[in-house]
């Protein structure tokens, strides 16, 4: 499958100006400063996709803006890095406030910010919550609550009824 790429050369131009990409791009031995850029966006998206896919699938990635800045300003830092030079602190501020927000977005503190709101996470790994209720007067003492726990019914080869008497899974949809 090719990598879905969230920005382009002219992005990092926007960062760097087309002056400060041709300095760090340009080896003069024949390699295609082209190829050392699009090299660049693809091991900052690479980096973008290590904490984004965690929780959210590749089209509600690529079409957030703020993605498409982060990869932006992580591609410019990799462009810098490429010979051992150091990074210009202004560049450098940038990537390590995207990096933090990306580690908040991948531990579940924070959502992703859209363009068009709050994306909802396709792949959520949060726990989820059983309420129980211990009641003697049955085989299965220990019974769940589903009134309030969260939505999905308990794993299925797991022995255990909800408050109904219904045994898991569920003869009826949630």
């Amino acid at each position: 499958m090719a990598l879905t790429v969230y920005c382009t050369v002219e992005h990092v131009r926007f960062v760097w100006s087309n002056h400060g990409v041709s300095a760090r791009a340009d080896d003069r031995d024949g390699h295609n400063s082209t190829d050392t850029i699009d090299d660049a966006i693809s091991k900052a998206t690479t980096d973008v996709n290590q904490y984004l896919f965690q929780r959210y699938t590749p089209a509600v990635i690529a079409g957030c803006t703020w993605v498409k800045w982060a990869t932006a300003f992580i591609a410019a830092q990799a462009l810098a890095i490429r010979r051992g030079n150091s990074v210009p602190q202004g560049i450098q501020d940038q990537v390590d406030r995207y990096l933090e927000d990306l580690k908040a977005i991948a531990a579940g503190q924070i959502m992703l910010t859209t363009d068009t709101g709050l994306a909802s996470p396709e792949h959520d790994n949060l726990p989820g919550v059983s309420n129980l209720r211990v009641d003697s007067r049955f085989r299965a003492p220990i019974r769940r609550v589903p009134q309030t726990s969260t939505k999905t019914p308990q794993s299925p080869n797991r022995n255990g009824f909800d408050l109904q008497g219904y045994p898991y899974p569920y003869p009826y949809s949630l």
